[in-house]
């Protein structure tokens, strides 16, 4: 795992070759200030995230008490307590799906999305969220399938053919299959 303070337009890196499974964020602190511990992908026991959104820390807090979660985070962000929280209840996909449905009232109205990533770091299944409060098409991701390989991505990174995904989207991606269904029902 590679991480760095610095953004990834200035970083110098060259991926390793031979990987199953890249997760690689490009985050603009927006909550808690800019520190290794708060980088992407954060890592709480078997699952690593990445996250785009913000929510509410004090509401997060509150959503993790309740669940009996300690709020006590490493790092000062809203996306590693979001992960304590996914993994209390399990951290699978219906885990995934409740988690949002507990916090998506909580997610900061300037920029109303939840987009992120959970990867299982054992059987490297990955999730890949979006919901977004209201439609901006700075907050849509896309998808690329080519040659057998996935990109998500927020935005495109060239001409190239990428698919919208639509709001309120879970999708599920193991070494054989990508599966891409509903969230939740809307609020």
């Amino acid at each position: 795992m590679y991480k760095s303070v610095k953004a990834i337009w200035e970083d110098e890196i060259n991926l390793p070759k031979g990987y199953d499974l890249y997760l690689i964020h490009s985050r603009l602190a927006s909550v808690g200030g800019v520190s290794l511990s708060n980088t992407h992908p954060i890592i709480y026991g078997p699952y690593a995230i990445v996250h785009n959104g913000t929510f509410n820390k004090r509401k997060l807090a509150e959503v993790a008490k309740n669940l009996d979660v300690n709020p006590t985070i490493g790092g000062s962000t809203d996306t590693e307590l979001f992960l304590k929280i996914i993994v209390k209840l399990g951290g699978d996909k219906e885990s995934i799906r409740k988690a949002v449905l507990l916090t998506r009232d909580y997610i900061d109205p300037e920029e109303p999305l939840i987009n992120f990533a959970v990867v299982n770091l054992e059987n490297l299944t990955t999730y890949f969220v979006t919901y977004r409060a209201y439609e901006d098409p700075h907050f849509i991701p896309v998808l690329r399938r080519d040659n057998g390989k996935v990109i998500i991505t927020s935005e495109p990174l060239d001409e190239g053919p990428w698919e919208p995904i639509p709001n309120n989207t879970i999708i599920e991606i193991t070494e054989n299959s990508l599966k891409m269904e509903i969230l939740n029902p809307p609020s």
